[in-house]
């Protein structure tokens, strides 16, 4: 795998039509704002009820906006695959909500097993004696980034194969994701997903810089850095995953499947 190649085309795919980065990020931040709104006019009632419902109404829209988002990782993902370079539009509004529904529960999976390591290291903190507090707290964090960066290797490759399949079962066949980072090569592949790793964690201390400026600040990271963090990987998580085919001289032909298991 060309990693810089990988990188560069990732960093620069964005930019080809910036208003449509600016509308991927106004959809989240639309939902929030709509959200509070909402909840400010009910709680202005008075009434307990009112405010229930007024979140209930808020968290529908802020699940909603983020399916939708989702979904537009994995469609961005799947023309990188059949090799198109045009940044996408938002056409098919309901097709993005399944694809976002379907890539939170290939998510939810991967993410399963150090989440209940987490929680085990939560007890383990909490049961732990006085004077080995912060012993127990530094363990179980390295223990935690560990494992949520494990499996973190396995979820990109593996969302990768849900918008090449459009298929859960398949991107959650273990066995031949690890198959398939083997193919690229573990040490080119894990060398690309440090460097991701580097480039979002520079982003998202930006984002958390600008945000120092009142309004202003917070408004550039939603609606500018959030979704340009979101097409940058979801193209070079795909441009990664073309990798295994041109590593062995074959051409990539979509292999999707129909339905929505």
């Amino acid at each position: 795998m060309d990693i810089d190649a990988v990188v560069n085309d990732a960093l620069k795919y964005p930019y080809q039509a910036l208003e449509r980065v600016l509308i991927l990020g106004a959809v989240p931040l639309g939902a929030m704002i709509i959200s509070l709104v909402i909840l400010l006019a009910l709680a202005y009632t008075g009434s307990e009820v009112a405010l229930g419902i007024g979140v209930i109404i808020g968290i529908i829209l802020l699940f909603i906006s983020g399916l939708f988002v989702a979904g537009y990782y994995i469609r961005v993902m799947e023309h990188t695959l059949t090799g198109e370079d045009e940044v996408l539009d938002f056409s098919n509004r309901g097709e993005l909500l399944l694809k976002g529904l379907k890539l939170l529960v290939v998510q939810m999976v991967y993410l399963l097993i150090p989440l209940v390591i987490m929680v085990l290291c939560a007890w383990l903190i909490y049961s732990a004696p006085v004077q080995l507090i912060l012993v127990a707290i530094m363990l179980s964090g390295i223990l935690g980034l560990l494992i949520m960066l494990l499996f973190g290797l396995f979820l990109a490759m593996a969302t990768a194969h849900l918008a090449a399949t459009g298929s859960i079962k398949e991107a959650l066949r273990f066995g031949v994701i690890q198959e398939m980072i083997s193919s690229i090569g573990w040490s080119d592949y894990l060398l690309w997903y440090l460097l991701m790793l580097v480039l979002v964690m520079v982003a998202m201390v930006l984002s958390v810089f600008i945000s120092i400026i009142p309004l202003l600040g917070s408004f550039i990271g939603w609606i500018l850095i959030q979704p340009y963090l979101v097409i940058l990987v979801a193209r070079s998580v795909a441009l990664a995953y073309l990798a295994i085919y041109e590593d062995q001289g074959v051409i990539y032909e979509s292999g999707k499947e129909e339905g929505t298991s």
